[in-house]
């Protein structure tokens, strides 16, 4: 997972299922649930900076993967019987990382990453207003693949365009599927400490899954 992706111009949507399990998403939230959550200051109209601390590493208790994470973030784990799934969050609640690691049943070819990439960006998010997505996922130097999407929240009444950044990639038998989402008005002044994030990201495929 080697760069932050910037926004298109132009943007499609595409998908399909990913064995009906978004990576991300809960039965019981949707991401504009989860933005309304904590309080978000608002001045002369416009979001609340993110506030990205100094980077310290998060390992997963069985130490299946660790990432740099701002240490002012909030973690919470969200997996379920399938998947690995842990949610960072800003103190604001106005942007959020998540990892997701489950099994992979064979070797995909980039393509087909990029197919289940999107497939479960459209399955987690797609529901969320003025959804949009590339059409053509971006297969990186480390054999990852990437999309970049768009929707829009409503954060204390102030309509918030979210930009989101998707990252799949196969490790031995592991998928893993990494999401960051951010207030794209913001997305410049958080590129270089996003990268760092984005690129901290190491999974041990000794380890087995819970």
């Amino acid at each position: 997972m080697t760069q932050f992706f910037r926004p298109l111009s132009s943007l499609l949507i595409l998908g399909s299922l990913l064995s009906g399990i978004p990576a991300f998403a809960t039965p019981q939230s949707t991401a504009s649930d989860r933005l309304g959550q904590a309080p978000v200051e608002i001045v002369a109209q416009s979001l609340a900076k993110v506030r990205i601390g100094s980077l310290e590493t998060y390992e997963y208790e069985t130490g299946l993967f660790s990432l740099g994470v701002p240490q002012n973030w909030e973690v919470e784990e969200v997996s379920d019987s399938d998947i690995v799934r842990v949610l960072f969050t800003d103190p604001l609640g106005n942007a959020f990382v998540v990892v997701a690691v489950l099994a992979a049943e064979e070797k995909l070819s980039s393509n087909a990453l990029g197919s289940l990439l999107q497939s479960d960006v459209e399955l987690t998010f797609g529901e969320e207003p003025d959804f949009d997505m590339d059409k053509d996922p971006t297969p990186q130097d480390d054999g990852s693949v990437g999309v970049t999407f768009t929707f829009t929240s409503q954060v204390e009444n102030l309509e918030v365009t979210l930009l989101g950044n998707a990252f799949i990639q196969q490790d031995d038998d592991y998928l893993s599927l990494m999401y960051v989402i951010v207030p794209q008005e913001q997305f410049d002044d958080l590129q270089a400490d996003i990268d760092q994030i984005i690129n901290s990201y190491s999974i041990d495929t000794s380890v087995s899954l819970p």
